[in-house]
């Protein structure tokens, strides 16, 4: 999933807990690609699961944005709006931390999360709150 549908999925959530149907209704795709993303995003911690109110039959089970999902649309805004500008070393250099990432994914490690952690244990090293 590209980095662009993430966080179309994350901002729909910003403004409350949603079901699949209601986001497949706001991104006017396929339900089965919906419903495959929103499995990725709650596996990356992206988004949680939550339960509806109670009513008739199952409860619904409503997707809500997580902190690191918040974390993750200001991150990426922070980049968006930076100037795009690029040498041939920071090309390659990028390529090469895509496919780090990529194995990262592929061993069910989120890059991102990781990032955070390692920003934590910097700051407690440095003792910044």
């Amino acid at each position: 999933m590209s980095v662009e549908k993430r966080v179309e999925i994350l901002r729909i959530l910003t403004s409350g807990p949603k079901g699949v149907r209601e986001i497949v209704g706001a991104l006017s795709r396929r339900a089965g690609d919906v419903v495959h993303s929103v499995q990725e995003l709650e596996a990356q911690g992206l988004i949680r699961a939550e339960r509806g109110p109670k009513g008739r039959g199952r409860p619904k089970r409503l997707m809500a944005v997580s902190e690191l999902g918040l974390d993750y649309i200001a991150a990426y805004e922070r980049l968006e709006l930076r100037p795009l500008r690029g040498r041939r070393e920071d090309l390659v250099r990028g390529a090469e931390e895509g496919l780090h990432a990529k194995r990262l994914y592929s061993r069910g490690l989120s890059p991102f999360r990781l990032m955070l952690e390692l920003n934590d244990f910097v700051r407690d090293i440095d003792g910044h709150p």
